[in-house]
């Protein structure tokens, strides 16, 4: 399901545990925890640009070429999507928005 988008890294990591316990589908229970990944490219992109316009101190300093920053900026956009984001996406998303 990770490689096929359908759910992040970290939600998976997070059903193992329980998956090993208890078993079960892990189909069944990323639908029952809400955790399948954020798809809707046009709700990611929202997010995205509302951390731009809430951070645009933090986007000069992505402009002037201090990568360390687009962490923070990632950050928010996993907040917001609740970690259903894929962080790949995000990044790519905000690198293209910032820098053009």
């Amino acid at each position: 399901m990770v490689e096929a988008g359908r759910v992040t890294a970290g939600s998976a990591r997070s059903l193992v545990p329980e998956l090993v316990t208890r078993g079960g589908d892990p189909e069944t229970l990323v639908q029952e925890r809400g955790l399948e990944a954020l798809s809707d490219s046009g709700e990611l992109e929202a997010m995205a640009d509302e951390v731009i316009a809430a951070h645009p101190e933090m986007v000069e300093q992505v402009r002037a070429g201090e990568d360390k920053v687009l962490n923070f900026l990632m950050g928010q956009i996993m907040k917001r999507s609740r970690g259903k984001a894929d962080p790949g996406s995000a990044r790519d998303l905000l690198v293209r928005k910032i820098r053009g």
